[in-house]
């Protein structure tokens, strides 16, 4: 590795973002390798690819708990209309599988 490259490869491993590689212009020696990264070769970084992470609370009777996921563009997103009741299965219902949803997309604890 070059000067400065052990620097840009802590922060990618850290953050555990994805990052965008341009493949050398050389065609690989072997015509049916269609590997476009290999071990071995040099690269240069292009871009990070960041995402958002939301931050919130999710209200439980034991008290809040704080709740984080990323906002992707497949994540679901809902509104609430006016004038429900707390206690309304349905908004319960959805509250409870869009949070399991978020879950299981992004964990807090490796975050």
């Amino acid at each position: 590795m070059q000067e400065g490259e052990h620097t840009v490869r802590a922060i990618i491993e850290r953050v555990r973002l994805p990052v965008n590689v341009r493949v050398p212009s050389r065609p690989p020696r072997n015509p049916y390798d269609l590997h476009p990264v290999r071990e071995g070769h040099c690269y240069k970084l292009v871009s990070i690819i960041s995402k958002t992470v939301v931050l919130g609370l999710a209200l439980r009777r034991e008290g809040p708990a704080p709740l984080h996921f990323l906002l992707l563009t497949d994540t679901p997103r809902f509104a609430l209309p006016q004038g429900l009741l707390a206690g309304d299965p349905r908004v319960e219902r959805l509250v409870r599988d869009s949070a399991s949803y978020c879950r299981e997309r992004f964990d807090p604890d490796e975050y």
